[in-house]
């Protein structure tokens, strides 16, 4: 109940008006951009978010959740003065595909530890990996210079409730005064 409540708070506090039509992915992107916010990370979002089969949001929002967890932790991690989170999700013909594209440093990537120490922590991807192999989906990584780049994907039969028919489009970029 309580973390209703932080939810419910958070969506009178958001600084990001997010509205995709689904209430509890909107208030975990609420919640997370408000979190790099305040720690510095400038953020950008990109969202087309079809009407979700009801039983896929628990999935969607651990996938998501972990997401973010990982782009802000690797964002803190970075010696950058510019620490940027893009997130955007979409569907193509076969797919809904969410990636995560954050600032980093090579050299202090750990696929396989978190810098926290608390339990449970430090496991991301591998839960992650565990809700897409569930869904039949999978998960890529691309890593450069500066990017650390995280896409996962389900196939749409999966994810999408057909019979809404509706896609919900949703763009938003912090600038210097959200940080």
């Amino acid at each position: 109940m309580n973390y209703v409540n932080k939810i419910s708070d958070n969506v009178i506090q958001r600084p990001v008006p997010i509205d995709t039509g689904n209430t509890l992915f909107d208030s975990l992107i609420g919640d997370y951009t408000i979190e790099a916010l305040s720690k510095g990370i400038s953020v950008s979002l990109e969202l087309q978010v079809p009407t979700l089969k009801e039983d896929f949001s628990v999935d969607l929002c651990s996938i998501v959740g972990n997401m973010w967890e990982n782009a802000i932790e690797g964002c803190e991690r970075s010696a950058k003065d510019q620490k940027h989170i893009y997130f955007s999700t979409y569907q193509n013909h076969y797919q809904f595909i969410m990636r995560m594209k954050n600032t980093f440093d090579p050299e202090t990537l750990n696929l396989k530890a978190s810098s926290k120490k608390d339990p449970g922590h430090g496991l991301g991807l591998k839960i992650i990996d565990s809700v897409l192999e569930s869904n039949s989906g999978f998960s890529s990584i691309d890593i450069s210079e500066d990017y650390f780049v995280f896409q996962a994907a389900v196939p749409v039969e999966i994810v999408i409730d057909a019979s809404a028919q509706k896609c919900n489009l949703f763009y938003w970029e912090s600038d210097q005064n959200d940080k």
